[in-house]
């Protein structure tokens, strides 16, 4: 027994005098003379190639923050007293030495050229109104954010993805490629869309035939209120109401009665297609609508009832199987 204690003694002092030592790490760090860059975050890997025992940690330092660029075309230098200095704040386990090597100091070039946030504006204003709002008397936007890398090569262009239904208002997403890259910016803004809005100019009841001067239209800001609202006076005038209207109210298409283009009891067109094959035939209304809308019509030659949609006046289209 008492060999034992011998060894279990051996063991303490083994750890006590000799075990700091055994399990200290040594990071190299082989310093760069000069590196280019587009402007964004820099990291130590970026500057220096980098050697540590312990893998896990070997990547974790390489990707140790230097912090931000300067703007294209300035330059910014790194020395190993700031690589130390961040490396310490990590408090990597089991590192005990850092080894410099290579040159004294790394001259990072930021090269490209930076997306001008005035030039995104024109360009984002020009696109939503010719893609989404063509009706509009103008468009504004406010760039609110470039999240990423804002920098573009050099002499190249980019081009701009925007979701498939744009607000009129708030904030929206997009994202900037660039040409001939894989770059990828998200960034953020606000649209304004100016248009015509129709408007009551007094309070109107069901089935009022609107005259040109029970409305009123003016440009506004468009919002949840007015999206929705007509400006198009000649398209409103001699309509009927299918709703009360208060005085300043919007006028939407949903306000107002659809023009018939079919009555019941109108002879009409029924058309049946089924590839490049058409075939018309004469039929007999039962039911009144507008454009869009389904009714039962009779096939005078067979006495067949069916439904239609209305394409045209007196002029339907049965869906053909």
């Amino acid at each position: 027994m008492r060999w034992l204690k011998w060894l279990i003694w051996l063991g303490v002092i083994v750890l006590l005098f000799l075990g700091g030592e055994a399990f200290t790490l040594t990071l190299q760090v082989d310093l760069k003379e000069e590196v280019a860059l587009r402007a964004g975050n820099l990291t130590l890997g970026d500057v220096a190639v980098i050697s540590y025992p312990d893998s896990r940690w070997e990547e974790r330092i390489r990707k140790i923050d230097l912090g931000y660029l300067p703007p294209p075309g300035e330059i910014r230098v790194v020395k190993p007293q700031e690589i130390y200095e961040r490396v310490v704040s990590r408090n990597i386990p089991g590192l005990d030495y850092i080894y410099f090597e290579g040159s004294t100091l790394c001259r990072v070039i930021v090269v490209g050229q930076k997306i001008d946030q005035e030039a995104l504006r024109t360009r984002l204003e020009e696109e939503l109104q010719a893609r989404f709002f063509p009706e509009a008397q103008k468009v504004e936007v406010e760039v609110l954010s470039l999240e990423g890398d804002p920098v573009i090569a050099k002499g190249s262009s980019f081009d701009l993805e925007l979701p498939a239904s744009v607000k009129a208002w708030g904030m929206n997403r997009g994202t900037i490629h660039e040409v001939g890259a894989d770059t990828q910016i998200p960034f953020r803004f606000r649209v304004k869309v100016y248009r015509e809005v129709l408007r009551a100019a007094r309070e109107m009841l069901p089935q009022e035939t609107v005259q040109e001067g029970d409305v009123t239209l003016q440009v506004e800001v468009l919002s949840l209120e007015n999206e929705k609202a007509l400006s198009d006076l000649e398209g409103v005038v001699g309509k009927k109401l299918k709703k009360k209207l208060r005085a300043g109210e919007v006028i939407t298409e949903a306000d107002l009665e659809k023009e018939a283009l079919i009555q019941r009891g109108d002879l009409v067109t029924i058309v049946a297609q089924r590839g490049s094959i058409v075939i018309t035939t004469v039929g007999k209304s039962r039911g009144s609508g507008s454009l869009g809308d389904i009714i039962v019509v009779e096939n005078l030659n067979s006495r067949k009832r069916m439904e239609a949609e209305i394409i045209g006046e007196r002029m339907v289209q049965v869906r053909v199987e």
